[in-house]
């Protein structure tokens, strides 16, 4: 038996669709995440003034060509999910067009 060296389509689109799932849950996880830091940044009592927070605080609302530092980590992680989501359709996408590709190809040269 030949060494395989490339995954069968039913594979690559279980290994697409779990990108999907997992970006699902990615995206679940990053709202229930950021909720929790937005209810954090702005309660009163999280950043006591002190010499700790405000060098942190120096950093984490560093000005940066995207906007303040946290406002733009927060952006880019709530991205994430979606990206993984989206990435995921395009792989299924990308596979079915090439099974039937293959699957022409292969009657093209039966034919032949």
């Amino acid at each position: 038996m030949a060494e395989r060296t490339h995954a069968d389509v039913p594979e690559v689109l279980a290994a697409a669709r779990e990108i999907q799932s997992q970006g699902e849950a990615l995206e679940k996880a990053m709202k229930t995440a950021l909720g929790n830091i937005v209810k954090a940044e702005n309660a009163g009592d999280v950043f006591p003034p002190d010499e700790f927070t405000d060098k942190f605080l120096d950093v984490y609302k560093k000005p940066t060509e995207a906007g303040l530092l946290n406002d733009a980590i927060k952006k880019n992680v709530e991205a994430l999910g979606p990206t993984m989501k989206e990435f995921g359709q395009y792989l299924v996408g990308g596979m079915w067009t090439t099974a039937g590709t293959d699957h022409e190809s292969g009657s093209d040269i039966a034919k032949a």
